[in-house]
């Protein structure tokens, strides 16, 4: 059974081609030796259009054209038309390395699992969560609970691979105006899973083995935020966490689903649930 798509892009200049896609559009890569990277796509489709003459071309989409085009545009990409309405969505295009235009658009058509009447992915994409000042305001005592164990510490966030495999890295969450962050390289790997598949699970460990200063987790889906007004915000509020975000940096808010405090006194464990079901 065929697994995967491998497109190639035909270049005199390889090499300003691969900095561009790792650089500026921040797709991870696999590199096989002497600078010769394989790409990975975030998420592909395919389509056949009706044309006098065989052609192909390479498009991106997203889910916020106008978001998407001012996170690229801080990176330096050229776009060379404005968005235009078409009949399936919002569409423009962008230069490329070596004389290459691709152009990215906002499907007004819905896409995945919900689009296909899917499973549990798609049940769950109804229920968004909650910022972390509504979580907090509904479960005070937890909601301090996690401003204490989370302020100025490290925390375990889990993202889903690719392959659906779990991925663990250690990331400094911060809060600003109410809303809970983290931020990442844009070629990060878990950027990267939260892009494709926005389900995370953040764990705030103990600090010893007798269980000091309790546990958090915290699960639930995570939002890309390029747009103008939410990467001031969390960037100010990274800066005054004490941390030193780049402006390359790409920042994601976390929404919650679910929530778990638990202290360990002597013998005593002690659970706080949010929601209580």
């Amino acid at each position: 059974m065929i697994k995967g798509a491998h497109v190639i892009l035909y270049t005199p200049g390889p090499d300003d081609l691969r900095a561009f896609i790792r650089d500026k559009l921040g797709f991870s890569f696999t590199d096989i030796g002497d600078g010769w990277l394989i790409f990975d796509l975030p998420e592909a489709d395919l389509a056949c259009h009706p044309a006098g003459e065989p052609d192909e071309q390479l498009s991106f989409y997203c889910d916020d054209i106008h978001q998407t085009m001012a996170q690229l545009q801080a990176r330096g990409v050229a776009f060379t038309t404005g968005v235009s309405e078409q009949g399936w969505g919002l569409l423009t295009h962008f230069q490329m390395p070596g004389g290459l235009e691709a152009e990215l658009y906002q499907p007004k058509y819905a896409k995945g699992p919900a689009a296909r009447g899917g499973g549990d992915v798609a049940r769950a994409a109804a229920a968004p969560g909650v910022g972390w000042q509504e979580f907090a305001s509904a479960a005070p005592e937890l909601g301090a609970f996690g401003l204490r164990r989370l302020q100025g510490r490290v925390a375990y966030l889990a993202t889903v691979r690719a392959d659906g495999g779990p991925r663990v890295h250690p990331v400094s969450p911060f809060f600003g105006q109410g809303r809970l962050f983290v931020y990442m390289e844009p070629t990060s790997p878990k950027g990267h899973d939260l892009q494709r598949d926005d389900r995370y699970a953040l764990h705030a460990t103990v600090e010893d083995n007798d269980g000091g200063e309790g546990e958090l987790y915290l699960s639930g889906r995570a939002r890309l935020a390029p747009d103008a007004q939410g990467r001031p915000i969390a960037f100010e509020a990274a800066r005054a966490a004490g941390l030193s975000p780049k402006d390359r940096y790409v920042v994601f808010e976390l929404s919650i689903e679910r929530a778990l405090g638990t202290t360990y006194v002597g013998d005593e464990i002690r659970r706080m649930r949010w929601p209580d079901k």
